[in-house]
């Protein structure tokens, strides 16, 4: 096995490269822009690897340039493809989200109705689609994570921002809505979960990466509070507050954990294991 990864300097392309390494199994970077087809063939086109796994696209849903998601996640996407149908690849892994489900009161699964709330979620969707036009020539397992944390998620995150704040002691937070509920997973275990999907045998084309634990963000600094003894006060910024805001985002683990059986953290472990590694690299 030979992995071609793109986005392996994002957040989780570091931890599925450091699974790759400790399983001694080969990879490869890419390095050519994904809206650059010529670019993408000319690198591609002298590598050899089996399998595929593709994080790389844009992932904040507040980004102003609307088109920028399109040209990235979409066409991107489509270009990566069009030189792949050439190629002899056995299993090509797509990132997508969970945020494509929308919000629902209901465990979500891989079955539930899509509920498109912003370009993000609707760029991922479109480029799931494209994918039903290129199975001929792949086995093709389109992934949609819920929201997972841990060291070196960029403070832009809500988590990691909460973090920096408890581990300097501050005494005010500005926040969006604390009262809407997500599952903050680890991303020790999403990487694991796609090192899993790239070995198994099974026959699987959508599959949430998920674990059915939810918590609002009242809850993460109630938790924080109990690990640091470190109190803050929040302000609500109404500029932090998302138009089609998702109440709740909460999985169905059913089917991952048939592929994997690796999450061996609670929540309170990957938050202490956040807040250790970011003093140390800190300096604090």
């Amino acid at each position: 096995m030979n992995v071609l990864l793109t986005g392996g300097d994002s957040f989780t392309g570091k931890y599925i490269k450091e699974l790759l390494k400790n399983k001694k199994i080969g990879f490869y970077e890419l390095k050519s822009d994904l809206r650059n087809p010529k670019s993408l063939h000319d690198e591609l086109s002298v590598i050899d690897f089996t399998d595929v796994i593709h994080l790389a696209g844009l992932t904040s849903i507040t980004a102003t340039n609307i088109k920028s998601y399109y040209d990235i996640n979409c066409t991107g996407t489509l270009n990566l493809l069009e030189v792949f149908k050439d190629k002899d690849i056995n299993k090509f892994i797509f990132a997508s989200t969970a945020n494509l489900y929308g919000g629902t009161n209901k465990i979500i699964s891989e079955s539930s109705p899509v509920s498109l709330k912003n370009h993000y979620s609707m760029s991922k969707y479109l480029a799931e689609n494209i994918f039903e036009l290129y199975k001929e020539f792949f086995k093709v397992i389109i992934v949609r994570p819920f929201n997972y944390t841990g060291v070196g998620q960029s403070n832009k995150f809500v988590i990691p921002k909460i973090i920096e704040h408890f581990v300097k002691q501050k005494k005010i937070i500005n926040l969006g809505n604390i009262d809407v509920f997500r599952e903050f997973n680890d991303v020790r275990y999403v990487a694991r979960c796609y090192l899993d999907l790239l070995e198994t045998d099974k026959q699987i084309e959508v599959v949430n990466i998920c674990t059915g634990n939810v918590y609002s963000i009242r809850e993460v600094l109630d938790i924080l509070y109990k690990i640091t003894n470190h109190t803050i006060n929040v302000r609500i910024d109404n500029k932090l507050c998302r138009n089609n805001e998702i109440e709740l985002l909460k999985g169905d683990p059913c089917c991952i954990n048939k592929i994997t059986k690796y999450n061996n953290y609670s929540f309170t472990d990957t938050l202490s294991w956040m807040i250790s590694e970011y003093g140390l690299q800190n300096n604090i």
